[in-house]
């Protein structure tokens, strides 16, 4: 069995509602401080994140529906 939890806060963001493009950058963060993505085991939520990561690189304007 392995320990995939933190005791330790290892990003944080203070305001408004978070839009998917502040969870990534908090997450490029995070990876940054640790060498690596915090775990997640959830493989719906992994699903998202790929796609934010591939919306990010399709650029601004570009959206799933707009002929990509």
């Amino acid at each position: 069995m392995k320990d995939v939890g933190t005791t330790t806060a290892i990003e944080q963001s203070v305001g408004g509602p978070a839009r998917g493009e502040d969870v990534l950058a908090l997450l490029v963060r995070a990876k940054r401080v640790r060498g690596t993505l915090p775990p997640e085991h959830n493989a719906p939520i992994e699903s998202f994140f790929g796609g934010l990561v591939q919306e990010r690189a399709r650029g601004p304007g570009r959206t799933r529906g707009a002929g990509c």
